[in-house]
């Protein structure tokens, strides 16, 4: 192994560890106004037309359920972290994403801002946010399908229809396929 990859996924790595750190108090955190209004409609149908916010309906009814299965209190605490979680999947998929478009150096500097600007701090800590985390997730899933070849198309299909369900303003992963297709020709492999 070259030392230049060595460094850039100790790089990474530390970004997002400084990250995990950055957002490790939200485990305390309390659910706040938004977050139990939001989760009060957990117990609802969820109609899974496209666009709407299914998906994310869906994960905090999942969440839910796993705690009523064991009996623990419904809590804030695992609500947050898998938020947290979310948030780390969605740096290392940008920092993957980046390589080819920007070069490793820029695509460090890209994750760095991703993972610990305090513009993510919403996104992150408010659980009825959850919904701009999986649109992101889904959208750098979609790009990174992009990258690789006709079986990625499929992952970017995929993508595509859960950005759609995730918040409604999904639908716009479409147009910025497209645009990728556009802008990074050398780098997408549709053949």
């Amino acid at each position: 192994m070259d030392y230049e990859t060595e460094d850039y996924r100790l790089s990474v790595a530390l970004l997002v560890a400084l990250a995990f750190c950055m957002y490790l108090p939200m485990k305390a955190a309390p659910f706040v106004y938004e977050d139990v209004r939001w989760l009060g409609s957990v117990n609802q149908q969820i109609l899974w037309t496209w666009p709407s916010r299914a998906l994310t309906n869906y994960s905090f009814q999942f969440q839910s359920d796993v705690y009523i299965m064991f009996g623990w209190p419904v809590s804030p605490t695992w609500f947050h972290m898998l938020n947290v979680g979310v948030h780390l999947v969605n740096s290392v998929l940008l920092a993957i994403i980046a390589i080819p478009m920007i070069g490793r150096l820029g695509s460090v500097f890209a994750t760095g801002i991703f993972a610990i600007h305090p513009l993510m701090t919403e996104a992150v800590s408010y659980v009825a946010d959850r919904g701009d985390l999986l649109l992101t997730c889904c959208a750098l899933v979609a790009l990174w399908g992009l990258r690789n070849g006709q079986r990625g198309l499929i992952v970017a299909a995929v993508a595509v229809i859960l950005a759609g369900w995730t918040k409604e303003i999904g639908v716009v992963i479409i147009a910025l396929m497209l645009w990728t297709c556009l802008i990074y020709r050398q780098h997408v492999k549709l053949m």
